[in-house]
C-alpha cells in the first residue's frame, strides 16, 4: 500500500479479487493496516 502525492491509495493485489470487485462496484473504503503480532505496535488508518 502506497500513499502517492495526489491522495490516492494503491492495493498490490490481484485484480479479480473480492475485495477490488467490491470498490469498482461501491468506491468508498476504510484501509487499516497493522505490523505483525511479534513487531512493536504501529498502525495505519486511511478513510475516504
Amino acid at each position: 500500500m502506497l500513499e502517492e502525492e495526489q491522495g490516492t491509495i494503491q492495493l498490490f493485489t490481484g485484480p479479480d479479487v473480492l475485495k477490488v470487485r467490491r470498490l469498482r462496484r461501491d468506491p468508498r473504503a476504510s484501509i487499516v493496516g497493522a505490523a505483525p503480532v511479534a513487531e512493536r505496535d504501529r498502525w495505519l488508518s486511511v478513510t475516504g
